[in-house]
Parts: structure tokens; sequence; C-alpha cells
């Protein structure tokens, strides 16, 4: 009885495995991103909501696929996400705001000092961690998807001071946590 002939795979088809197993392992991993849009859609159920929760899963799936630097950057974003999102939405339940805006002077300082928090904390682990400034950049996108969705009670003109808080805070916390480092060793 004679064997069968066995052929090494071609390259082509290595190739194809090699990026399918990628993209499954980016599927995974971008799992937790599930969690944090679910809370986008449940903080206020519109449109704008649902669309930055599609297209933050969608940047998660891609984050993690592309790797490395980009990648690294989307945990923190993720873990920090949190802030901006919850804190200016616990600020309207607990001052008793209504949807129409009623409360905007209160929901400006939320999502200014949930900038403010977010932009230290963001340093303080891209610090710690050793990140490039591209995944501070990536780690900032995903916070300030989550922010357009924490901060809807005032619209679009807060969420531009968040960023600017946000910016503002991280490069003095990067400079501050940076030379500290560097003083310790």
């Amino acid at each position: 009885m004679a064997q069968p002939e066995t052929r090494a795979p071609s390259l082509e088809l290595i190739a194809r495995r090699y990026e399918r197993a990628r993209l499954i392992q980016s599927l995974v991993d971008a799992l937790p991103t599930l969690l944090v849009a679910s809370m986008i859609v449940a903080v206020q159920w519109r449109l704008t909501n649902q669309l930055i929760a599609v297209g933050l899963v969608a940047a998660g799936v891609a984050c993690r696929w592309i790797g490395r630097r980009v990648g690294a950057g989307f945990g923190p974003g993720l873990l920090v996400a949190w802030v901006p999102l919850l804190l200016p939405s616990a600020t309207q339940w607990l001052v008793g705001c209504d949807a129409m805006g009623s409360c905007t002077a209160t929901c400006s300082v939320a999502c200014s000092a949930s900038g403010l928090i977010a932009g230290v904390w963001l340093a303080r682990l891209h610090a710690r961690l050793g990140h490039h400034v591209l995944a501070w950049l990536v780690s900032a996108m995903v916070v300030g998807s989550a922010s357009v969705a924490g901060c809807h009670c005032v619209g679009l003109s807060t969420t531009w001071s968040f960023f600017a808080t946000l910016t503002l805070a991280a490069l003095w916390g990067r400079m501050r946590f940076r030379t500290s480092a560097a003083g310790a060793s």
C-alpha cells in the first residue's frame, strides 16, 4: 500500500490562517469593549449613543488587530472611560436634572472635572507602562467617545472643554510623572 504524498501548506494558506487567528484573538480581546458600549447605550437611549457604541466596538477590534502601540492604548482608554461616562450621569441623577438640560452649570462642572480626572489618570497609566504617545492618543479617543455620551446634558461645547481639560491634565501629568520617575532612578 502506497503512502499518500503529503505536501507542505503554501505560504498563502499559512498567512491566511495566521490573519484569521489574529482576527479571532482581537475579537476575544475586545470583549470588555462590549461592557463599556452597553453602558454608553444605557446612559441615554438615543441614536448618537448607539452609533458611538458600535464605533467603539469596531475600533476596539481594529486596534487589537493592529496591535503594538495602537492596541496598547485601547485597554487603558477603556479603563478610564468609566470616569466621563458615569460622573456626569451620576451628578445629573443626584442633583435631579432632567433630560432637557435644566442643570447645565452642574453638568459642565462634572464634565470638566471628569476630564481632569481622566487626563491625570491616563497620564499616570501611560507613564507607568512606558507607552508611546500614539497609545495615549488612542486612549484619549476612547475616553472622548465615552465623554460624548456621558456629557450629553450640555452638548458639544462642553465635550470640547472636556477634551481640552483631558489634554492639559494629561500633558501636565505626563511631564510630572515622567520627571518623578526619572528622579527616582
